[in-house]
């Protein structure tokens, strides 16, 4: 699930993301959407990333203001959780050290991360979410 670049305002909630290449991807200039309450599992490249872009050293799209709570993701390719920037140089996901997280991380149940020091709140177990999936876990 891809959120469009520059998209406000929606809600991702409750949904079900299996053997995707990303579970829930929020792009440059998406900004105060909601991502709750999903399960996303062995996603190629990252459960859910919010990323901006970087070319010749130039960082912008930025999102800031996204809410990310109660969400279960596991075994993840490259981050259960990413706050990142997507070089268009190198073709890669990077974590600039002059970026700051505007976004709200909290209540997650996950195991790796990518993103600004301090960027992604710790991981916590969700009971009522692993319960509901307890079958594909």
């Amino acid at each position: 699930m891809l959120v469009d670049a520059g998209e406000t305002g929606s809600s991702l909630v409750c949904n079900t993301s299996e053997q995707d290449a990303y579970g829930i991807g929020l792009g440059p200039d998406s900004n105060g959407n909601v991502v709750r309450g999903n399960f996303i599992s062995k996603a190629a490249d990252g459960g859910i990333v919010i990323y901006g872009y970087r070319w010749n050293g130039t960082v912008w799209g930025i999102p800031y203001g996204n809410v990310v709570k109660k969400n279960l993701v596991q075994a993840s390719g490259r981050a259960d959780l990413a706050a990142v920037v997507f070089d268009l140089d190198d073709g890669d996901f990077v974590v600039p050290d002059d970026v700051q997280c505007q976004n709200s991380w909290k209540h997650n149940q996950y195991s790796t991360s990518m993103g600004p020091e301090n960027g992604v709140a710790p991981p916590e177990y969700l009971k009522a979410l692993a319960r509901r999936n307890v079958t594909r876990l």
